[in-house]
């Protein structure tokens, strides 16, 4: 390796930018002020190689600006060259820079399979080592007044030989950031990732409707379109006119307050740009009220609850009152909520506060303890019977279930002159003629049988004697 060539590099270098320590070095601690734009970057580089089968070193400039850059107007002070030939790079352009000054283009696209065109391509004067293969090495590109733009560094174990380092722009500072090492060459090309992409500004902002009629209290959401959709910063802010009349969130929910009338302004981060919403709040009157019974039943101390519903759904005032018609058998809350108090019957009436609008429901209110009548059922016997006087024939009840207490039984008869019946089911013929004999149960249940008093033979068995 030349050392004098080094020592005369450093030399020059420090003269150039004393503000700037240890640049030969390319240690990443140094610091440069630091362009406002950052227009030129350096995507590739492919050193030399330590072994004699070397490659045509080169240093790939994209042009990141949205003008035309001559590259006469820089230098590399580091490698003490300064770029004298005029060589346009055209905006978002990309420039190959081969530091072997005697490689042709065609030479060059041969050796990297490559069909870089003339306008993309330059070669600087020949200077042995410009793109050294020491431990360390720095490439920066400065202008001519010696403001730096780019650097980049690499390593000896960032690449092999035809093997290349490829970097990507930094969000702050001159100083290009490592996206690949031992890649495959590309001069000439550069990808997505490796270079900032362009702004795309917001041009419009659209909503999807333009006036919206709400009650008050309630709640309404409307959508906000940027264009164009691919464009960058997307963000927007949402305001109102008179919060007092309808509120907005930062997601375009309104909630509307008071009659009255607002407006909704949504307005682009990026440019300023506004979209307006006319919002009418105004009452809307109640038409009617439901219950969702008509009738119900309930036991003393239990409850049920009763629902109204208020038409139309968007009405501005959905209050209600219920009321009983007698709340000693059955009270009810301002939820609806209705508890039987004593055995009768009481009208349950709802009225909406807006309209006077009425509706009723009529509950029964049952004893707890009266058994379900619909469960026992008591039969006797016969049905009819024949009996002589002076004589006597006993019924048998019979119940359903069969399980049913039989005590408390109360027997009697239609007519004690023709047929008298005690308690325990015993029928006597008293004189001639016809009676009904009526069982009856404590939950009032019955059960009746025919009986024909006769002198002489009966028609039936004899049962007994009366005494």
């Amino acid at each position: 390796m030349n050392k004098n060539y080094k020592l005369k590099a450093m030399i020059f270098t420090t003269a150039v930018l004393f503000t700037v320590s240890c640049l030969t070095q390319g240690l990443s601690k140094n610091v440069y002020a630091m362009p406002s734009v950052q227009e030129l970057l350096i995507t590739e580089v492919m050193p030399m190689s330590q072994t004699t089968n070397d490659a045509y070193e080169y240093i790939e400039i994209y042009n990141n600006s949205n003008r035309n850059i001559d590259l006469k107007d820089y230098k590399l002070p580091a490698q003490n060259m300064d770029i004298t030939t005029s060589k346009i790079i055209s905006p978002k352009g990309v420039l190959v820079i081969c530091t072997k000054g005697s490689t042709t283009l065609d030479n060059f696209n041969t050796f990297y399979n490559t069909a870089i065109t003339a306008e993309k391509y330059t070669t600087l004067p020949f200077v042995d080592e410009v793109l050294s293969n020491d431990s360390i090495t720095s490439i920066l590109l400065s202008k001519d007044d010696n403001t730096p733009v780019v650097r980049v560094q690499y390593y000896t174990t960032d690449f092999k030989a035809k093997n290349s380092i490829i970097y990507k722009y930094s969000e702050s500072g001159i100083d290009m950031l490592r996206l690949g090492q031992n890649q495959s060459p590309t001069p000439g090309s550069v990808s997505v990732d490796q270079v900032p992409q362009s702004l795309i500004k917001v041009t419009g902002i659209t909503l999807n409707t333009s006036l919206i009629t709400m009650g008050i209290n309630q709640s309404a959401v409307i959508h906000a379109t940027v264009l164009p959709v691919t464009a960058n910063d997307k963000n927007i802010l949402w305001t109102t006119s008179n919060s007092s009349i309808v509120e907005v969130s930062q997601k375009g929910v309104l909630t509307s307050k008071a009659e009255g009338v607002g407006f909704v302004t949504v307005t682009t981060v990026d440019g300023g740009l506004v979209a307006v919403c006319t919002v009418l709040v105004k009452k809307i009157p109640v038409t009617g009220i439901t219950l969702d019974k008509t009738n119900s039943s309930i036991e003393v101390g239990k409850s049920i609850t009763l629902k109204a519903v208020v038409a139309p759904e968007n009405a501005s005032n959905k209050s209600v009152n219920f009321d009983s018609s007698n709340s000693s058998i059955a009270s009810v809350n301002s939820n609806g909520i209705v508890v039987g108090k004593a055995v009768g019957e009481a009208v349950i009436t709802v009225t909406t506060v807006d309209g006077n609008f009425k509706s009723t429901c009529i509950i029964t209110v049952k004893d707890s303890q009266t058994p379900n009548t619909s469960s026992s059922i008591i039969r006797l016997n016969k049905k009819s019977i024949q009996i002589k006087v002076g004589h006597f024939e006993k019924l048998t009840p019979i119940t359903t279930p069969g399980n049913l207490k039989k005590e408390g039984l109360t027997w009697k008869s239609s007519n004690d002159k023709v047929a008298y019946v005690t308690q325990d089911g015993r029928v006597f013929g008293k004189k001639e003629g016809k009676a009904i004999i009526t069982v009856t149960m404590k939950d009032g249940e019955r059960a009746t049988c025919n009986v024909e008093i006769i002198y002489g033979k009966e028609k039936g068995r004899e049962k007994g004697h009366s005494k």
